[in-house]
């Protein structure tokens, strides 16, 4: 019962997503693209999506970098994204794209901001998921690996 409360209850999660927001109220919100954030885990994932690139060898491969809100607001107060840079490379070496749309959501008005996310899961909502379908259909690498005429 507490394994299926916790993992599948959108009220725990909310809960949940509040009282940590209330503990960290004074503490700078989290950016999972920086260094500090991603880099204990750094060799498990580029190992795995390195041979994921390999493995499609000869097809069209695009990965997104999708930020959820707290990597936006903390972009915000320190543009910094060390993340994209490495995954850019590996890309570049296997010849796939890497579309980030983290520089997309932050260029906009912050208080449009929270408007694409489902509140307390990171995921985008409707109006987030248009966005990311409009970014993709602008992208001449993503028009490409869709077959759809520029």
């Amino acid at each position: 019962l507490r394994a299926e409360i916790e993992l599948n209850s959108y009220v725990y999660a909310c809960a949940m997503n509040w009282a940590g927001e209330s503990a960290e109220s004074d503490s700078k919100p989290k950016n999972s693209f920086v260094k500090e954030s991603f880099e204990s885990r750094w060799f498990d994932f580029g190992y795995s999506l390195e041979a994921l690139l390999r493995a499609a060898k000869g097809k069209k491969v695009i990965l997104i970098g999708m930020p959820i809100l707290p990597d936006v607001r903390a972009y915000a107060q320190q543009p910094k994204d060390d993340l994209s840079p490495r995954i850019e490379a590996l890309c570049q070496k296997y010849g796939a794209t890497y579309i980030n749309l983290l520089p997309v959501i932050y260029k906009m008005n912050p208080k449009v901001w929270p408007s694409f996310y489902v509140p307390c899961d990171g995921h985008f909502n409707a109006k987030g998921e248009m966005l990311v379908a409009k970014t993709l259909l602008k992208n001449p690498a993503y028009r490409d690996a869709m077959g759809l005429r520029n």
